[in-house]
């Protein structure tokens, strides 16, 4: 897309749609970050989880 084009769209369309065409971007782009880093924090709370778990088998013997 090249810089003619966004101008156009922007006469065409009003800057409005524009913003609010880049806020769905922006929070798409925001949610996939913040799965990663929430999919992460889960993967190291369930490898915690299983330490956990093996030490207290290993009291319990």
């Amino acid at each position: 897309m090249d810089v003619k084009t966004i101008i156009d769209y922007i006469v065409q369309n009003g800057l409005g749609v524009v913003c609010v065409v880049y806020m769905i971007y922006f929070q798409n782009t925001t949610m996939k970050e913040m799965l990663n880093t929430l999919t992460s924090i889960n993967t190291r709370l369930s490898i915690i989880e299983d330490k956990m778990e093996r030490e207290h088998k290993k009291e319990g013997e």
